[in-house]
């Protein structure tokens, strides 16, 4: 079979915490329309399984993932493809360049690159969230781990995103993940909006992906990962994905959140001063979107610091059922086999019920 072009391939790359999964499950799903046009998104879930091919890009490994992608394109020969993986946040732009050259340029007439970043404050909180879901901070503390994890270097957007600028210019859009801003209040209508320019699209309605746990739930994530803390991180990730579906299913869930202490916000404000304005006057028009979400950030904070300590939000009788069901888990994920494939199979199936 002859390939053909898709006339438009968007890669959405990002950041992490923006709404990457409620884009990537609207996709997969095939709950969006485009008006006249046609769209192929070649994955059940994401692309960010190759993100780590970025890195050496026109490696026979890379050759290996980016063949078999660009001839499925190819092949749809769609108005618009979409390749989404939020891992793409940390590589190097002229690297994506140097893939879309390689691999793409033989089935797509154009590329559009959009990208999210979402303020400084909330997104150390919806991180510091998720690494404790993917069994990967062991910390008592929100200040612990905006420390230890270098997120003063990690959120200091600007040099980043001129690099991307710098690369593909008008090609490249960055929007802002403030809720004001989205277009109709919705990321995936946003995405769209920013990909398609004028093309109309239609939306299937469906549940909210990846919802925030309570402090609560954490915990409990938290102390079912101390079983398997020898494990990779692929299998950390499953297990966690896993627990937090399950629930998120339930009102009991609907407890504290994960939220900032005013010294924390106040520090955050003072460390990123000069990223949001910067980030404001050249990706934002001049308008002080990211500043004014540092100010509303120290605005809105918690007088004291929340304990990420397990034993203070699970009584002991909790912690002895949780760590039972945790051990019986991993005795049986270490007499089984084929368990990481069946957990992504069911986050899979459960794409359907959003």
């Amino acid at each position: 079979m002859a390939l053909g072009k898709t006339k438009t391939l968007v890669l959405h790359t990002g950041d992490h915490k923006t709404g990457s999964t409620s884009i990537q499950y609207a996709l997969a799903a095939g709950r969006i329309r485009l008006a006249g046009r046609t769209l192929c998104y070649p994955s059940r879930l994401a692309h960010n399984h190759l993100a780590v091919r970025f890195r050496n890009p026109k490696s026979p490994d890379a050759a290996a993932q980016f063949n078999p992608l660009a001839e499925t394109i190819g092949k749809k020969a769609a108005d618009v493809s979409v390749i989404s993986a939020e891992h793409l946040e940390g590589a190097k732009p002229e690297n994506v360049k140097t893939v879309w050259n390689t691999y793409f340029t033989k089935v797509a007439e154009r590329l559009r690159i959009v990208s999210y970043v979402r303020p400084h404050a909330s997104r150390t909180v919806s991180t510091c969230a998720e690494v404790i879901k993917v069994g990967a901070f062991w910390g008592d503390s929100l200040e612990e781990f905006f420390d230890k994890r270098n997120m003063t270097k990690r959120l200091n957007y600007t040099p980043r995103c001129q690099s991307w600028r710098k690369e593909f210019g008008e090609a490249y859009t960055l929007r802002p993940f403030v809720r004001s801003e989205l277009h109709e209040g919705s990321v995936v209508a946003d995405f769209l909006k920013s990909a398609l320019g004028d093309t109309d699209f239609t939306i299937e309605t469906g549940k909210s992906a990846n919802e925030s746990l309570s402090l609560k739930d954490l915990m409990v994530i938290k102390l079912v990962h101390q079983s398997f803390q020898d494990q990779s991180t692929h299998v950390r990730l499953g297990m966690g994905w896993a627990l937090a579906r399950h629930l998120n299913a339930h009102e009991s869930s609907k407890g504290e959140k994960l939220a900032l202490h005013r010294s924390l916000a106040e520090k955050i404000a003072t460390v990123f001063r000069n990223d949001a304005k910067a980030m404001d006057a050249e990706f934002f028009d001049g308008r002080p979107l990211l500043q004014d979400a540092l100010d509303r950030s120290v605005e809105t904070s918690i007088a004291e610091p929340q304990s990420l300590r397990i034993e203070d939000h699970l009584s002991p009788a909790q912690q002895r059922d949780v760590a039972a069901m945790a051990l019986t888990m991993r005795e049986m994920f270490d007499n089984g086999s084929g368990w990481q494939g069946y957990l992504r199979e069911n986050k899979i199936k459960a794409i359907s019920s959003l």
